[in-house]
């Protein structure tokens, strides 16, 4: 693990990630609601495991945040999502048809990419960013202005493995591939951890930009 660089202060309140998705109400019970998106909770669980074992966090750091107020039901969730996008390291965006017009998935896409990165190994400011946009499922859409923004696909794993993923999205290999669905898994939290390493986005200047409209029908 390289050594902290004073140039780079960690937040130990910042999560290192933060999982974007598009949310809407399910009819029915919180269970039933939380049941609609297990998957997502799956995946979460999974990076929130594996990021440990290749970051160095700060003593009481959380590898990432996702609002599971929403999905089980709660209501106290806008403050805490506006806090996390504002200051995580790593954008981790669950590209379904509806992303790009989901209010809040703009809002935290916007809001992380409009953070200033600077490269790790320079010091000086970086025009890339460190948004992963995931293929969540098979027709998962980027927002329009998006474009220099590569989306994630998995390195070193059989060649099966990729198009299954590029075919079913990650959401089908949890449905019917899972083991490789933990590949794939495994894969992005190294491409987590790489972000990490080659980039530090410095916490957004304001936290008190709005998604008003994202009111509408959930968090995202």
């Amino acid at each position: 693990m390289p050594d902290a660089d004073e140039r780079f202060p960690v937040d130990p309140n910042a999560p290192v990630f933060f999982l974007s998705y598009s949310w809407v109400r399910v009819p029915g019970s919180k269970r039933a609601q939380a049941n609609a998106y297990k998957h997502v909770l799956e995946l979460f669980d999974m990076l929130t495991a594996d990021v440990p074992g290749l970051i160095q966090l700060a003593a009481g750091q959380q590898p990432g945040f996702l609002d599971r107020e929403v999905i089980t039901g709660g209501e106290d969730w806008q403050d805490e999502v506006k806090q996390a996008v504002s200051t995580c390291q790593v954008l981790v965006a669950l590209l379904t048809p509806d992303y790009p017009t989901r209010p809040w998935c703009r809002f935290e896409w916007d809001t992380f990419a409009g953070r200033a990165a600077f490269s790790r190994a320079t010091g000086r400011p970086t025009r890339k960013t460190s948004i992963l946009p995931v293929l969540w499922t098979p027709y998962g859409k980027m927002p329009p202005h998006s474009r220099q923004v590569g989306r994630f696909i998995p390195t070193g794993l059989p060649q099966e493995f990729v198009a299954h993923y590029e075919e079913n999205g990650l959401l089908g290999l949890a449905k019917t591939y899972p083991d490789e669905f933990k590949a794939v898994a495994w894969k992005l939290a190294m491409r987590i951890s790489e972000f990490w390493y080659a980039r530090w986005t410095a916490p957004a200047t304001t936290r008190g930009g709005t998604a008003d409209d994202a009111t509408e029908g959930g968090a995202a």
